[in-house]
């Protein structure tokens, strides 16, 4: 992290908490660092504070764009990015995402995504997707095997009629055993609720 934000910052605990009052207090740390450099360094100090500051608050944004849960040796991570916004038939803004499922197989044995279920609601709290679990169902028309300590990803989308909205859901996973493969036991994994927000809404 710290080559990331550049030399400029000085001090960056690796267990600082990064929200607003963690980062209220990097940046207090940093500015007292620099206190007793000349003015000819201003400008560039200044410079390199600016461009540390908006690597952080994009990981603010990720951050809060994003979350992970484990259900029964499965990781799920979900990840969610602002696309673009466009005008739709009835003259209303459309504000489309892309959003990111990373399913990690921390389990001894292989297992295979089988389906899926997602509720999505936009910043109003109107459900504006609700897909209901049917099983197999499959996810982006696959139902990958994900051997032990391997993991399997894909990218999806959604579009909102709001600037931010939550999406949240579980997926269908079957644990594989025997040779030939077959699936031995069904659960749910869940996957935890994540903000689904436009850049320019998270900084106001």
């Amino acid at each position: 992290m710290a080559q990331l934000l550049g030399p400029g910052l000085r001090f960056f605990p690796g267990a600082e908490t990064l929200n607003a009052e963690g980062l209220r207090r990097v940046l207090r740390a940093n500015f007292k660092s620099h206190k007793n450099e000349s003015d000819v360094e201003a400008p560039r100090l200044l410079g390199e504070a600016l461009s540390a500051l908006r690597v952080l608050l994009d990981q603010l944004y990720m951050h809060r764009c994003s979350s992970s849960c484990t259900t029964d040796g499965v990781r799920i991570d979900a990840t969610s990015k602002f696309s673009t916004a466009a005008t739709a038939l009835n003259g209303r803004t459309q504000n489309l995402f892309s959003y990111r499922i990373r399913v990690t197989n921390q389990r001894q044995e292989p297992i295979q995504v089988l389906g899926r279920e997602w509720t999505i609601q936009n910043d109003r709290g109107n459900v504006v997707v609700q897909l209901p679990h049917v099983p197999g169902n499959a996810i982006v028309g696959q139902k990958p095997i994900i051997p032990p300590g391997h993991a399997f990803e894909y990218i999806s989308g959604t579009d909102l009629d709001t600037s931010a909205g939550r999406q949240e859901g579980k997926l269908e996973i079957g644990v594989l055993e025997g040779n030939p493969l077959k699936v031995s036991r069904v659960f749910m994994g869940t996957v935890a609720p994540f903000l689904h927000m436009r850049p320019d809404v998270y900084r106001r």
